[in-house]
């Protein structure tokens, strides 16, 4: 019986997903179909921005689990699911894990006949790592971590929008402790969000050997560095429009 509940299951997945792909060859995306993504290396409050950003029922929601708009936690081919994305105005998407594999560019070029808007979340690389070593084994090693902190904020960098409106910047730390910029960002996506951020533990700085913490942060400093600059020009430039 079990084995027949999966096939069936099975079955509607497949069909479910052809039909999304022929229907979306008749299709024509526009810049009245708004994706809001939020991008970000994970463990670095992409869950809880995104969890936030879903209180409003207006807006369709698709995390990266889902099975028809995502395979393997990266986004299908955006022709083969151009059905969902243009079926509501306005979809909130978490494609975190493309940042593995494309630039920034080379995602919007693949969604520019959408309105899309990057919410790109970031935090302390130290708690970051300590986060992503408690969840997956792979991180036990710290050069792992680097490696691939290095590489993936490097291709989110990439072609990220000068658009002020398009592209968004939020640094988790300043976020949970002031509730007026979750307010400020819920006013600029033009969504009802509800802020459900939990206090920072700064369990990496506690927990974390002396060495791995120095590690870290000399290796990731650069990078690091580049992304708070990005940071601080996003918040002057919006502070003073």
């Amino acid at each position: 019986m079990k084995n027949i509940r999966h096939f069936i299951r099975r079955l509607l997945h497949l069909f479910i997903v052809k039909y999304n792909r022929l229907a979306s060859s008749f299709r024509t995306p526009n810049k009245t179909n708004n994706l809001l993504m939020i991008i970000g290396f994970q463990r670095s409050g992409t869950n809880a921005l995104f969890d936030s950003l879903s209180y409003d029922n207006e807006i369709r929601v698709y995390n990266e689990s889902d099975k028809y708009v995502m395979k393997k936690w990266l986004l299908r081919p955006e022709k083969k699911i151009r059905n969902i994305l243009c079926r509501d105005k306005k979809i909130l998407l978490k494609p975190i894990t493309e940042s593995y594999i494309r630039n920034t560019g080379d995602l919007l070029e693949e969604y520019k006949k959408y309105n899309i808007t990057l919410v790109f979340i970031f935090r302390d690389p130290i708690n970051v790592y300590y986060s992503n070593m408690l969840h997956d084994s792979y991180y036990h090693e710290v050069d792992n971590f680097i490696h691939l902190y290095k590489k993936r904020m490097k291709n989110i960098m990439e072609g990220f929008p000068t658009d002020k409106e398009k592209g968004i910047i939020v640094k988790y730390e300043d976020l949970i402790s002031d509730k007026t910029l979750f307010d400020s960002l819920c006013t600029s996506l033009k969504i009802k969000g509800n802020f459900i951020f939990k206090p920072d533990s700064n369990k990496g700085y506690k927990n974390l050997s002396k060495e791995i913490i120095e590690k870290i942060n000399n290796t990731t400093n650069e990078t690091y560095s580049q992304i708070n600059n990005l940071y601080a020009e996003y918040r002057k430039e919006t502070e003073n429009a």
